[in-house]
């Protein structure tokens, strides 16, 4: 999709100031969270971007990616050996049945013309077992401080997201709200928010496991 190439991750009309770079430290702290239910395995990255999340955990797990963007592979090809390869999460996942001990879906399901049927393929693809982890905008929040990517098309609410992951009998165990860009300096109020369980976070995080095919 044109919408996904390169103007979109450092072009004028980008939403990413200064370009997309790597976020050091949410990365780490995604690869913290993760490691946190699995330690090996094989692992999905949906929307790998550049692979910069697959860069932190690709000494632990067989890793794979796929992104809608040629111009996102071709530079995740050079930040890591992971298997990698261009589609778009809304179309059947080239990939086998009940394969992964880990998915991750950071910032991918907003941008989905339809994301149930990602939703669908990842519950396809995962082991029994296994664990998804999905980050999203919180709408509310989102729509009240403003929203400069518009190819945010599928924001959602909390019970939104829930009900949709009820529906394909996941077992929600870890849903909290926090605020990516502090994860660096002010790690410390999505603690207190995570703490508290209040609402207030502009993303969503949900870890799911399948407990049953």
């Amino acid at each position: 999709m044109k919408e996904f190439e390169k103007e979109y991750f450092s072009g004028k009309v980008s939403a990413y100031k200064g370009g997309y770079n790597k976020a050091t430290a949410l990365t780490k702290e995604r690869a913290k969270l993760v490691l946190k239910y699995k330690k090996k395995g094989t692992l999905l990255d949906v929307g790998c971007a550049y692979g910069f999340f697959i860069e932190d955990v690709d000494k632990n797990f067989k890793c794979y990616g796929f992104d809608v963007s040629k111009y996102a592979i071709k530079k995740a090809k050079k930040n890591t050996k992971a298997k990698l390869y261009v589609a778009s999460a809304d179309k059947k996942w080239s990939l086998k049945n009940n394969f992964f001990d880990i998915i991750t879906m950071w910032d991918i399901i907003e941008h989905l013309r339809n994301p149930e049927y990602a939703i669908k393929e990842a519950k396809r693809c995962i082991k029994k077992g296994g664990y998804i982890f999905i980050q999203t905008p919180n709408k509310p929040i989102r729509n009240l401080i403003g929203d400069k990517d518009k190819t945010h098309i599928n924001k959602h609410n909390n019970p939104y997201w829930r009900r949709l992951f009820l529906k394909y009998n996941f077992n929600i165990i870890k849903n909290h709200t926090e605020f990516p860009r502090f994860v660096e300096n002010k790690n410390y109020i999505n603690k207190i928010i995570r703490s508290l369980k209040l609402p207030l976070g502009t993303n969503l995080v949900f870890v799911l496991k399948n407990e049953k095919n």
